[in-house]
């Protein structure tokens, strides 16, 4: 069991490795009106993701939160990813964790479970250190939403805290 535990997070942790080897990014009005940009397999996208991604990536995004940017990214193999950044206050995200099944006392302090070469892909800026923390949270073969989950909090925010998260499906 714990082997099993314990390979899910390595091959979350090298999964976002791939986003890595993205190309040249274009970007374009999506059909929805939001702002689209494409890196080979690489999409960004202003607001929320559809209720649909979201229950196919087993993300329980409160609706209230603000200022929601998501990205897509296709991998040579069949799996996809889901990244999403969101502005929260502390009751939203306590609610976000509570329905991951994790609460704050899950996370890593001065830790972000995303490499520096996804942020830097993602334009994200989460810098190590005491208003960091973060988990990366394997998901149970039963559930079929997904593969991992990852999830960074950045506190150097006035008021709100940025919550950076990611999901896999294969």
């Amino acid at each position: 069991m714990a082997y099993a535990k314990s390979l899910k997070i390595l091959l979350a942790l090298l999964a976002g490795a791939a986003l890595a080897g993205c190309g040249s990014a274009v970007q374009s009005a999506a059909p929805s009106g939001r702002t689209q940009v494409r890196s080979d397999h690489y999409e960004r996208f202003q607001g929320r993701p559809s209720p649909e991604d979201l229950k196919r990536y087993g993300l329980p995004i409160p609706g209230d939160v603000q200022a929601v940017e998501h990205w897509k990214y296709k991998s040579s193999g069949a799996g996809m990813d889901l990244w999403v950044r969101f502005e929260a206050t502390q009751a939203q995200l306590d609610q976000f964790l509570r329905n991951l099944g994790q609460s704050e006392l899950d996370m890593l302090p001065g830790h972000s479970p995303f490499d520096s070469k996804d942020e830097a892909k993602l334009g994200w800026d989460i810098q190590s250190g005491p208003d960091v923390s973060g988990l990366a949270i394997p998901i149970p073969d039963s559930d079929l939403h997904g593969t991992y989950r990852q999830v960074a909090v950045d506190r150097r925010g006035d008021s709100l805290v940025m919550v950076y998260v990611s999901s896999a499906t294969t």
